[in-house]
């Protein structure tokens, strides 16, 4: 019994461990893009729509979390990726002028979504339900920015450092 529980706690050790790794890896995760396109000035590469698409899943993963009353590791890191995110999307549309209705809208609805989950005002049914749908519209933006880098023939403002980064947090080493 003893060493079962020796092994159980091993286990635990590793998984926290992974987990509070990505949470400081997705401290800096974007940050080259955010330099990137900060020093050039230029948002050359970046999909907005495929950015925003990216936020919602991070504030359906967060509120979910939130509301479930999860431990903070499990959810962390998307609070971080979604400020970084959202910083992206915001030099963007300076950059380009994209002052459009879409990203006004998408910016007023993330605000009262986020104003709403914290005020625990959002059923827990209704984020299991918008839960449901971040795998095919994560996946839908990442195809987004790719088609977007094709097109233009080159990464643009997107770091192999974030790609990488991303990568790794994609293994699931956030349990």
């Amino acid at each position: 019994a003893e060493l079962a529980t020796r092994k159980m706690l091993d286990v635990v050790s590793v998984s926290r461990l992974l987990s509070y790794s990505v949470i400081v890896l997705s401290c800096c995760m974007k940050f080259p893009q955010v330099l990137a396109i900060w020093s050039k000035r230029s948002s050359r590469g970046v999909n907005v729509r495929g950015y925003w698409m990216e936020v919602a899943c991070y504030m359906a993963g967060v509120s979910f979390a939130y509301k479930s009353e999860f431990h903070y590791t499990t959810y962390a890191e998307s609070i971080l990726l979604a400020v970084q995110s959202l910083t992206i999307i915001y030099l963007a549309v300076l950059y380009s002028g994209q002052w459009t209705l879409e990203n006004m809208l998408w910016s007023a609805l993330s605000f009262v979504f986020v104003t709403s989950s914290v005020a625990k005002v959002v059923p827990v049914s209704v984020l299991r339900l918008l839960m449901t749908g971040t795998l095919p519209l994560i996946v839908g933006s990442k195809v987004m920015q790719m088609v977007e880098m094709f097109r233009i023939k080159s990464r643009g403002s997107v770091s192999i450092l974030t790609w990488t980064a991303i990568s790794y947090g994609c293994t699931g080493a956030h349990t």
